[in-house]
């Protein structure tokens, strides 16, 4: 069927019985049945797979004059999660220091966590450019006598940072709260005021439940050699002694009860996936938690919303993830009080299954 191009037309989108049905109709005809499913013209769950969020292989923020920090890429998004620049950097650099995945029976403290996290920022091979590592400029934890110092840095930076690159420094911390342009330090109980938007793991989060955070903060000189706190992305973790992260609050809550079951057992590892992880097809998942048990996984996955086509969605992955573990349980986190009871006994019953298997 042609349309009129002058015309406003609709592009419309539904699901029948899991596939996903695209028609495009005039607003006069759009009430019409629809002749996609009328003919079944299909387009396949698999052709709508969402990018994934990668590692990133170099660490810079600004080209010079150019402000990119929140420019999403189309490599970087999935699960909806608006992956800033400084966000990817945060992302790799925790996957790389290992505080994602937790020993049951011996919780690491959190001066051990941070001082992987600021192994990883020192990782020589991590660059900025060619011959300029980011190490350089990491500037550990945020505080005003260390935000003072960066002046110094950042004015003698512009003679040996690349011409193509505005100077900046990397701050980390442990914020107790955040909102729309600033967010308050646990260290200092400090409230830092931010130049752009704070970016989290989602658009639609509730950002006092999900506290507290691991942010990752950039400073730059503007234009009248005055410091500027440019960006901030703010990732929730588990609590402020165990900065393993999570994504939402409702994964906070199913945590806990992981904990709770899994202590029971000696040496059950935790882990919390970053990226996306991949089949021998390339075909991409990432379950929410994935708990190692005597050489067996068992994935979690954390369902946040009854939305059709979310669920279509997770169950499409869920058909790719069930393959690669011994045993996937997904849990309705929006219908928690329901459903805890069959979780919690499911979960029980199989690590006491793998328990009593001999090790492989």
């Amino acid at each position: 069927m042609s349309l009129d191009s002058n015309n406003d037309a609709l592009l419309i989108i539904c699901n029948l019985n899991g596939k996903i049905y695209i028609r495009c109709k005039s607003r006069k005809l759009h009430n019409i049945k629809c002749i996609f499913i009328q003919k079944n013209i299909v387009l396949h769950l698999n052709n709508l797979s969402c990018a994934s969020i990668k590692p990133t292989k170099l660490f810079a923020l600004y080209k010079a004059g150019v402000d990119i920090s929140n420019s999403i890429s189309n490599k970087t998004e999935s699960k909806n999660i608006p992956c800033s620049r400084l966000g990817q950097i945060l992302f790799t650099v925790l996957n790389d220091s290992g505080v994602n995945l937790i020993n049951t029976n011996s919780l690491p403290q959190v001066i051990e966590q941070l001082t992987s996290i600021t192994k990883s920022f020192q990782d020589k091979e991590k660059l900025i450019a060619k011959d300029i590592a980011l190490a350089k400029c990491y500037r550990y934890l945020l505080s005003e006598p260390n935000l003072i110092k960066t002046k110094g840095f950042l004015q003698k930076a512009k003679y040996w940072f690349p011409p193509s690159l505005t100077p900046f420094v990397i701050f980390t911390s442990l914020a107790t709260s955040i909102s729309t342009n600033s967010f308050t330090t646990k260290r200092d109980n400090k409230t830092y005021k931010v130049q752009n938007k704070v970016a989290t793991t989602s658009p639609w989060i509730n950002l006092d439940k999900s506290a507290p955070y691991f942010v990752a903060v950039s400073v730059i000189l503007n234009s009248n050699n005055e410091i500027v706190l440019k960006d901030c992305f703010a990732l929730p973790v588990f609590n402020l002694k165990t900065l393993i992260p999570i994504e939402s609050n409702y994964k906070r809550t199913i945590l806990k009860i992981l904990f709770f079951i899994c202590r029971k057992y000696n040496n059950i590892i935790i882990e919390k996936p970053l990226f996306d992880l991949t089949t021998e097809n390339k075909e991409k998942y990432r379950p929410d938690f994935i708990l190692t048990f005597n050489n067996k996984k068992i994935f979690i996955e954390v369902l946040g919303s009854a939305n059709t086509d979310y669920l279509m969605h997770k169950h499409y992955i869920s058909q790719i993830a069930k393959s690669k573990c011994f045993k996937y349980i997904s849990i309705k986190a929006y219908e928690l009080q329901y459903c805890y009871h069959r979780f919690v006994n499911e979960l029980k019953e199989l690590l006491e299954q793998i328990n009593k298997k001999p090790h492989m």
